[in-house]
């Protein structure tokens, strides 16, 4: 599938849809994590493009999209994606995004909401809990080293104990697929996000998606998004960490299911 140029980065994308050529359903759009790939989605797209459009997108930095030395914040991430979802005319879409993709989501409402029908943002937050802060946690991280610090903080982090090797060993190859450079750039300016007030103006319906176990954005931060967004509704998916669409697909695509249902608009 192509990549595209973006007046600062070139982004890779995939559009699958396996849906009978007269349903209008708006696209769905789905946006991964820090340190992650559009590869995250892979227990989703073949499901829900039966019914739709699904976009994949790498963001700047991950993937096979350019990695420029600066630009990773939320902010960042989100004009990128607007400017995409303008070369390719989607005028409709419902944006589910994980962890910092769930900001993504957020910023992508804030900006162009008579485009964004609905939000789902997984493991997410507002504002960056306090054990991510990256000025604590910078000094440490240099002196192991990025790729190092994914390979013994990232299982424990992000999944709970019983999850399979192989799912781990395919999360870090993807993590630490990049030079210590544009690892170092993506990780600290993911790091960094706090806009409760864009939460605030998102008049779009919003399904808030959190693990019982996630460790990194703990539930406190979904529940303090569920009271920031006006129309808004919270799905605790049990006994997972924080990528329950990884760990937990059968679950969590039942639960993207019910309210893309109850949500036609969306």
């Amino acid at each position: 599938m192509p990549t595209t140029k973006l007046s600062k980065v070139h982004l890779y994308y995939e559009v699958t849809n396996f849906a009978p050529l007269e349903q209008e359903h708006p696209a769905l759009l789905f946006v991964h994590g820090l340190n992650s790939s559009h590869e995250h989605w892979f227990n989703q797209v073949p499901v829900f493009a039966r019914g739709r459009q699904v976009i994949t997108v790498d963001l700047r930095g991950h993937g096979a999209s350019s990695a420029p030395p600066e630009g990773y914040s939320a902010q960042d991430h989100a004009a990128d994606i607007i400017e995409l979802l303008d070369q390719l005319e989607y005028e409709n879409v419902t944006v589910v995004g994980a962890s910092l993709g769930g900001c993504i989501a957020q910023q992508i409402a804030d900006r162009i909401p008579d485009r964004v029908k609905a939000i789902v943002p997984v493991g997410s937050c507002a504002q960056v809990p306090p054990e991510l802060n990256r000025a604590e946690m910078l000094p440490m991280i240099e002196q192991m080293g990025f790729k190092n610090f994914l390979a013994q903080m990232l299982p424990a982090a992000t999944f709970s104990p019983d999850v399979s090797p192989q799912l781990i060993q395919f999360v870090l190859g993807i993590a630490a697929a990049a030079s210590d450079e544009t690892i170092k750039a993506r990780t600290l300016g993911g790091l960094v996000y706090d806009d409760m007030d864009a939460a605030r103006r998102i008049s779009c319906p919003a399904l808030i998606v959190v693990g019982e176990n996630d460790k990194t954005t703990p539930r406190s931060c979904s529940e303090t998004l569920r009271e920031l967004i006006p129309n808004s509704s919270l799905s605790v998916v049990p006994s997972c960490g924080h990528l329950p669409h990884l760990e937990a697909p059968q679950i969590f695509n039942a639960i993207l299911e019910r309210f893309l249902t109850s949500h036609p608009e969306a």
